[in-house]
């Protein structure tokens, strides 16, 4: 079961920060390949916030805005957020006048509260909700010889019959998609140590519709597939203080924690292919416990070792239903259980030459929890996947120069997977098909990226980027769902996973003088260029899933003033030369296949300020 839903609005976000590798034993599970932080702003605790509009191609109409106040002077404050986003379709329905898709609506509301009654305890609580009534995102039938819907029904096509950004789906009913998450973060410090309790839930409902055919008759179609899923997590951490006395004269940083995570998923999906419907559900809960721990520890000067390691245990409940030839979700009479454990551990070093210059290596690991096939076919298709496991070293330099304006990181790695999860489609019963997980036996990834950041004024700043990857699997046998037959992807190219990439970016803030009517006192440019060498898409390497390499240009300029309450006109231009890329290809099972493409060029103007 994928569990769709995240956080798309960043207005308010205080930083990103990416981690390279599995990140297993202080993340958990499904950090095996890396993970993404982010942080949202916490209240400030005086008056203040700041607020955008933005409007752009197809109507884009996206509205932004935070404010922070306090509520109890140094004691109690609060934040609130809110945003609603909508663009107009960009993909024409030739079949539907009027019904054009990719459109986009949603909107959310976010509050928190800062409670610090001393110095001593600090409790963070975070609510927010987010409503998503987008539109199904359109693409075009790329079926030809080969598929079932050209073989057996006539019905061929290469992506001739429509152009760019056409489709002729005639199911076109919306998806939505409405969620709730609560937070709570409170820290008790003591002398010696701090207490820190991270609490999570979440409540997820997905109810979604989609034309897989994009043809103007019903031969593939998913209909009210509902996913309702409730999480909830409890995390306990006890950590070292800086000049407690259990921090080794701060040389040691430490940390020991438990986690207990659960979840509930109830699952159904209608599936009407060629003229007959059916229905099928799944309920699925999963229960996940872990203890783990970490030190950083400063052997010598500048010299330091660190190392992690968590122990997890999981256990997954899985009831099920096969596909009945109804519109509504069956009882779930199939059941079976199964349960998983794990150690994932990291160790590394990492030396200061002296604060500009430092060199590291490191080793991690990384884990997935197994399952089930939430939906198959048959009884016989009811079977598990096994865990997906990962092992990386990696090592680097990261250095400084010229007091800072010359920046440089460097980095080597190699990531080794055993029993890699792919999500991919395969035959059901009569022209139907089903999604499994399925393993790669083994895979592995290796690499170089190189950083960079030059200051060359005070007002001008360049940056490049460039990493070269050798993604590939090492031994896969799996079965083509056009054709039935095993096939060997050994030696062949991990999806999404380019050999090369670069990205070079450039600032500049100009200074005006003398303030003009408006009193803008600076303008910033600003141009981005990325490129991407061909990747695969699809997980079993299907020619509808090949995507050229392709490259982007982004630019803008802003007109900035009224110093503290700052007030902002902004131009900009995304994907300068109208570059043509896939956002996602279907293959599926050997009944069609699909592709659906980016929105090309868009331009905008935002007017922001602060107060």
């Amino acid at each position: 079961m994928i569990n769709t839903g995240s956080l798309t609005d960043m207005y308010d976000l205080e930083s990103v920060e990416v981690l390279r590798g599995p990140q297993g034993a202080l993340l958990g599970k499904s950090s095996g390949a890396g993970a993404i932080l982010l942080r949202r702003s916490r209240p400030t605790g005086e008056f203040g916030g700041r607020a955008q509009v933005e409007y752009g191609t197809k109507n884009l109409t996206n509205i932004q805005g935070l404010v922070n106040f306090p509520i109890v002077e140094n004691i109690l404050s609060g934040k609130m957020y809110a945003n609603v986003r909508k663009r107009d379709p960009y993909v024409r329905n030739l079949a539907i006048p009027g019904a054009d898709l990719s459109g986009e609506d949603s909107r959310s509301i976010r509050g928190a509260l800062l409670y610090t009654p001393n110095d001593s305890l600090e409790v963070y609580l975070s609510a927010d909700y987010k409503a998503d009534r987008s539109d199904q995102q359109g693409g075009r039938n790329m079926s030809g010889p080969g598929t079932i819907i050209c073989d057996a029904f006539q019905v061929c096509a290469d992506g001739s019959s429509v152009s760019r950004n056409q489709t002729r789906a005639n199911f076109v009913k919306s998806p939505k998609i409405d969620e709730n998450n609560i937070t709570a973060d409170v820290v008790w410090t003591g002398n010696s140590i701090s207490v820190k309790s991270l609490t999570g839930y979440r409540d997820f409902e997905l109810m979604n519709n989609q034309d897989l055919d994009y043809l103007d008759g019903s031969y593939l179609e998913i209909f009210d597939a509902q996913q309702k899923v409730e999480q909830f997590s409890q995390e306990f951490r006890v950590m070292s203080e800086p000049g407690g006395g259990l921090d080794l004269d701060g040389r040691l940083v430490w940390l020991v924690a438990g986690y207990y995570g659960h979840s509930k998923a109830d699952m159904n999906q209608g599936l009407r292919a060629f003229g007959a419907a059916t229905h099928q559900a799944q309920k699925l809960i999963r229960d996940n416990y872990a203890i783990f721990g970490h030190f950083d520890y400063e052997i010598m000067n500048d010299l330091y070792v660190s190392a992690g390691v968590r122990r997890s245990w999981d256990k997954i409940d899985h009831d099920f239903s096969l596909a009945l030839p109804q519109t509504t979700p069956p009882d779930t009479v199939y059941s079976h259980d199964t349960s998983f454990n794990n150690t994932s551990s990291e160790i590394g070093l990492k030396y200061h030459f002296d604060s500009n210059l430092m060199v590291y290596i490191r080793y991690s690991e990384g884990y997935r929890s197994g399952g089930f096939v939430g939906l198959p076919g048959s009884l016989e298709a009811a079977t598990e996947y096994d865990p997906e496991t990962s092992k990386s070293y990696e090592m680097g330099v990261k250095s400084s120069w010229y007091d800072g304006r010359f920046m440089t990181n460097l980095t080597v790695f190699e990531t080794e997977f055993d029993d890699l999860q792919r999500i991919i489609s395969r035959p059901g019963p009569g022209n139907t098909f089903i999604q499994v997980t399925d393993n790669a036996a083994t895979a592995k990834t290796r690499g170089v990226e190189f950083e960079s950041l030059l200051k060359i004024t005070d007002s001008f700043s360049v940056g490049a980027n460039i990493g070269y990857l050798d993604a590939k699997y090492t031994d896969y046998v799996t079965t083509n769902p056009d054709t039935g037959a095993s096939v060997d992807l050994s030696d062949q190219p991990l999806t999404f996973s380019p050999k090369w990439t670069a990205n070079i970016r450039a600032d500049y803030r100009a200074e005006i003088k003398k303030a003009n009517t408006f009193g803008f006192d600076s303008v910033d440019y600003f141009i981005n260029f990325s490129w991407q060498d061909d990747y695969e898409m699809s997980n079993i390497l299907h020619p509808i899933g090949l995507q050229k390499s392709y490259s982007i240009v982004d630019a803008s300029v802003s007109l900035s003033g009224g110093g503290e309450n700052r007030y902002s006109v902004t131009a900009y231009v995304d994907n300068l030369f109208d570059e043509e890329y896939l956002l996602w290809p279907g293959a599926v099972a050997g009944v069609l296949t699909f592709q659906t493409e980016n929105i090309g060029r868009t331009v905008g103007v935002k007017l922001s300020f602060d107060f």
